[in-house]
């Protein structure tokens, strides 16, 4: 009995052997720009080829990784073909926007929350301290790899957006009846502010991920703080910021909105239209009324993305004043 207990304790100490040191061997696929390339920055080409590597592992990973594949690809085919059958485009360009930018926040919250606790847990941040790496060549070797790896996946969304140009088929016009006319048009534009929208918002939240990652000792605890902060961010913008700034989901529902037009009532019945329930004074203030509400609409889009940018480059200038503290400390 004391052989078989003792065979099957160097069996399970030779698969954790071979699990620390076989990562090599683990990697399933990698893409050989990065994985063949030296940069001058060490902390920027690990962080690069770590991020564009898929590396193998149990079964059951590679089924949390096909359902979470699969699942954004279905709702993708869905939204295309929502826009070829029904014309919908407005609705389509609102659901694409709103995926994805469900999508790159939790690619940024997962991507930045272990930059700081996976060298700590694994030991190799003592020794990376230990480097002629300066505080900020570290910080940006943890934060350009987040950048570049997040615009290209949102080069993904781009086939989607471009379906989605054009006048939809179904438009409101309602003048009888509200004194305006919505028609709606996506256009090059639309595509523009939604890219530097989703962006600027990934941004604020792997920048937000960094630091907290920074805080915390423990991947899983900074994987759940920055969830709950990307979720803040584009859902729950604190009350001082809204005076001058939309969230991001909001401002991504308020993108496709149409100008409102002014509706002139035909010259009949002294002006009435015979279906109106109003006359061309009344529907001229509802204009102006909807006019100004689709102009501070566009003013809070506009500083949506200024809004994150402005807060994530905060974060990383205050993250940079504390690593240079402790490095200074320690020396």
């Amino acid at each position: 009995r004391r052989d078989w207990v003792g065979r099957l304790k160097a069996y399970l100490e030779s698969r954790k052997q071979n699990r620390l040191s076989g990562a090599q061997k683990a990697l399933f696929a990698e893409i050989a720009f990065f994985s063949a390339r030296s940069f001058d920055n060490p902390v920027f080409g690990r962080e690069m080829r770590g991020k564009t590597r898929l590396k193998g592992g149990p079964w059951w990973l590679w089924i949390l990784r096909i359902i979470f594949v699969l699942v954004p690809t279905l709702f993708y085919i869905q939204v295309l073909a929502e826009v070829n059958v029904s014309l919908r485009r407005e609705v389509a360009f609102e659901r694409l926007s709103h995926a994805g930018l469900a999508l790159l926040c939790l690619y940024a919250s997962l991507a930045g929350a272990g930059a700081f606790t996976r060298e700590r847990e694994s030991g190799t941040w003592e020794g990376l301290k230990l480097t002629l790496l300066q505080p900020n060549q570290i910080l940006s070797g943890k934060v350009w790899p987040l950048v570049i790896s997040v615009s290209v996946f949102s080069l993904f969304l781009m086939p989607g957006f471009l379906l989605c140009l054009g006048q939809s088929h179904f438009n409101e016009l309602n003048g009888y009846n509200i004194g305006y006319i919505l028609q709606s048009h996506i256009t090059l534009r639309h595509v523009i502010v939604a890219f530097v929208l989703l962006l600027s918002t990934a941004f604020a939240v792997g920048c937000a991920a960094l630091f907290i990652s920074w805080l915390c000792r423990r991947t899983p605890l900074a994987v759940g703080l920055s969830i709950f902060w990307s979720a803040f961010l584009c859902f729950m913008l604190p009350v001082p910021f809204q005076s001058v700034a939309t969230t991001p989901a909001s401002a991504l529902e308020q993108l496709p909105k149409p100008r409102p037009q002014r509706f002139t009532f035909p010259n009949q019945d002294n002006g009435y239209g015979y279906y109106a329930s109003m006359n061309q004074a009344e529907a001229d203030d509802n204009y102006r009324t909807a006019l100004t509400t689709f102009r501070e609409e566009q003013t809070g889009i506009i500083w949506c993305p200024v809004t994150m940018l402005s807060f994530g480059c905060i974060l990383l200038l205050i993250l940079s004043v504390l690593m240079r503290q402790q490095f200074r400390d320690e020396k």
